[in-house]
């Protein structure tokens, strides 16, 4: 029997009898069409696909994308920290009688270093956020680094370079030692390990060599201010060279990077000195780089415009990439941006006291910290402590002429329901073979929908052709039986 064709009604026949349904002889039948090959091309490609995903991440890597310890996977932010806010941990009150210029954790975290226009140089225990030492200098210190766990360097209004070097945790500042380095204030230092340190003031870049533990420095380079080498350098119209300003430096693995706040971003062969490379951020209207901030991986750029917020720029060509509107506040103070959670997000600071965190790949904005009497805050560090899975972010108070502090806050990931897996560990610490899972996990989300796609279509398309041909077979039949 063919469905849904039937015989007509004979004339003699009773009003109430159903007829008898009879196949139609074949040569009546429509030819069918055949669609098996372009069903099974879609069908193949989905399966392709699955079987890609499942090959290359394997099943506890796909499910390690679902997980809620490391739900940054295609740019989504660990949703632990999401769970709950950023708490006020403590007020560090005791030390600075002016505002705050700068903070930073020293690599093990172990010790917060802040300093401030009083001329202060002070060292904080992070377990106990008890003051451990203290040093005050005749000027304001305007910029401060780790050059080990133990050592210090700082820059002065002055231009002297001065060190501390601690050797014992627990004991006073053991040794201190610093010369003239600059004609202008020393707002910018970045060190390496090893053992060199580049120092910015105003125009001024210098490399020097430094032993910490003999206490003597040598003289690397003094490196050229723009306009003044063959570079073939354009200098900005307007701008004079009293008003050239560098705003950031840092050490990637062979060059330095230079930004000025309004010749852009400069690259130097860590080898020969000479200059590689310029750049000017790819903006719209063009805006000037107030501080920047360079991704771990040397990817991206951050910039603190001076005008709206944050720009997040590729650092190879410039092209930006992400946008962050802020309220900044006042324009005089270059509000200080910085990546944390391995390159993830941002953290800004702001004249109103307002501090903003920001996830890039998402646009995601979180819950801004709030700094009590709308403060301003030109000063960020940050740090994650792996042994207690807590994250710090250390913000210094400008108020120029009164006592400031430095606020910690502190978010404690909700913990997961089942402890995490290796991989989970790897890809929260961002180690080069999470990394690798990380896009293994991203190829197999792109390969995932590619094989949804590819499913959904073969049935769309066998449903479609069924329907079809079902119609086709149905017309016909009653076109021939009405002729």
């Amino acid at each position: 029997m063919v469905l849904g064709v039937t015989t007509p009604l004979d004339a003699d026949s009773p009003p109430n009898v159903v007829p008898s349904q009879t196949p139609l002889p074949a040569q009546q039948l429509p030819t069918c069409h055949n669609h098996t090959l372009p069903t099974a091309c879609y069908t193949l490609t989905g399966l392709v696909a699955v079987g890609y995903l499942w090959k290359h991440t394997a099943l506890n890597k796909f499910t390690t994308a679902f997980s809620p310890a490391v739900f940054l996977i295609s740019g989504m932010p660990d949703a632990r920290f999401l769970s709950l806010g950023v708490d006020i941990t403590a007020h560090l009150t005791e030390a600075h009688t002016k505002g705050i210029t700068s903070v930073a954790f020293n690599e093990n975290g172990s010790f917060l270093a802040t300093a401030g226009l009083d001329g202060h140089v002070c060292i904080w225990d992070v377990r106990t956020w008890s003051l451990l030492d203290t040093w005050a200098a005749k000027t304001p210190v305007t910029s401060l680094a780790w050059f080990t766990d133990h050592a210090l360097i700082c820059g002065l209004s002055d231009g002297i370079l001065a060190s501390f070097h601690k050797y014992e945790e627990g004991r006073a500042i053991s040794e201190i030692s610093g010369y003239w380095a600059h004609h202008h204030p020393v707002e910018h230092i970045a060190c390496r390990a090893s053992g060199r340190v580049v120092s910015g003031a105003q125009k001024e870049l210098t490399v020097w060599d430094w032993n910490v533990n003999t206490h003597q420095t040598e003289l690397v380079k003094k490196l050229p201010i723009p306009g003044d080498d063959d570079a073939g350098d354009d200098l900005v119209e307007g701008v004079i060279a009293d008003e050239i300003l560098i705003t950031g430096v840092f050490w990637l693995d062979t060059s330095l990077v230079v930004t000025y706040m309004d010749h852009g971003i400069y690259f130097f062969d860590s080898q020969t000195w000479t200059r590689t490379k310029t750049l000017r951020p790819k903006l719209e209207p063009p805006r000037p780089i107030g501080r920047s901030c360079i991704s771990p991986d040397g990817e991206l750029i951050a910039i603190s415009n001076v005008v709206s917020g944050f720009d997040i720029c590729r650092l190879d060509t410039g092209e930006l990439y992400r946008s962050f509107e802020h309220e900044i506040g006042e324009k005089e103070y270059a509000t200080p941006v910085l990546f944390i959670h391995g390159g993830l997000a941002i953290v800004g600071g702001s004249a109103v006291g307002r501090v903003g965190v920001w996830y890039i790949e998402s646009r995601m904005e979180l819950v801004p910290l709030r700094i009590p009497n709308r403060c301003k805050v030109l000063a960020l560090a940050s740090y994650y402590d792996s042994q207690e899975d807590r994250f710090l972010i250390a913000t210094g108070i400008m108020n120029e002429d009164a006592p400031s502090a430095t606020v910690i806050w502190t978010a404690i990931p909700e913990q997961p329901a089942t402890p995490p897996t290796q991989n989970e560990k790897d890809i929260v610490n961002h180690t080069p073979r999470g990394r690798e899972q990380v896009l293994l996990i991203r190829q197999g989300w792109v390969f995932a929908y590619l094989a949804a796609l590819g499913v959904l279509a073969a049935i769309f398309y066998a449903l479609t052709v069924s329907e079809g041909e079902e119609r086709e077979a149905f017309d016909a039949v009653h076109f021939d039986e009405w002729e």
